[in-house]
């Protein structure tokens, strides 16, 4: 009876050994089945939206508008194409690549926030804190994996009839790189409550798959503020 008590115990342990092992197995290849569903429908949404660009046409009428620009002496006007061309650039060309230099995207965000500060009255542009820190130098990562954040500020945070209070800090150290955003809500979304955005979403999935284990993402709704960090282990 002891040895058929121990027969039977032992095919039990083996049994659900050989159950567990079956179960994690298949819980992994559902896991990368997912995750590489996931990333193809980012790549279709991005060649889509390149898709609908003619960039020849694009580029040649660019070039037109700051030449005609810079013959007038309207140097505004052609420092506006001129960052706005350099950034279709970026997205079109350069942001196929898997990684990029870092000095690249910062460059890219510098446009950006350019061309959002000159679309803005001198009143509001001063309620923008923008600053930079670090040595970019022979670091990579993968290109528009920060810009979602920082045009989510300016999508919620451009408040006309209160202080905006836009905070966006970028800096590298030891292979650390930190953005932090922050801004006031109006209170109209203050009362929604809510963190929401197709644009937040898809950052985090491709932080999730660019950057497993190797990156932190705090997001904090206050209620009557916005608040991101991000820090991403870059090498």
């Amino acid at each position: 009876m002891s040895d058929l008590l121990l027969n039977t115990q032992s095919k039990t342990i083996i049994l659900s050994l050989s159950i567990g092992y079956g179960l994690t197995r298949q819980w992994f290849k559902n896991q990368e089945r997912q995750q590489k569903l996931i990333q193809d429908d980012l790549k279709t949404q991005l060649k889509y939206l390149k898709a609908q660009i003619n960039p020849h046409f694009l580029f040649n009428t660019l070039n037109m508008a700051f030449a005609s620009a810079t013959k007038s002496k309207d140097v505004v006007t052609a420092d506006i194409i001129e960052k706005l061309s350099g950034l279709m650039r970026y997205v079109l060309y350069e942001s196929n690549e898997d990684k990029v230099f870092l000095e690249k995207e910062i460059q890219y965000i510098d446009n950006t926030i350019n061309l959002q500060l000159q679309r803005l009255s001198p009143q509001l542009a001063d309620q923008v804190n923008y600053q930079v820190e670090g040595d970019w130098q022979s670091h990579k990562i993968a290109p528009m994996i920060l810009i979602p954040f920082i045009e989510n500020v300016f999508k919620h945070g451009i408040i006309l009839s209160q202080r905006a209070d836009i905070s966006i800090s970028i800096f590298l150290r030891e292979n650390i790189l930190t953005l932090e955003t922050s801004n006031a809500k109006s209170d109209h979304l203050a009362k929604r409550n809510t963190i929401s955005g197709i644009g937040l979403k898809n950052a985090r999935e491709r932080l999730l798959l660019i950057y497993p284990g190797k990156h932190k993402l705090e997001i904090d709704d206050l209620g009557s503020s916005f608040y991101v960090k991000l820090q991403i282990e870059i090498n």
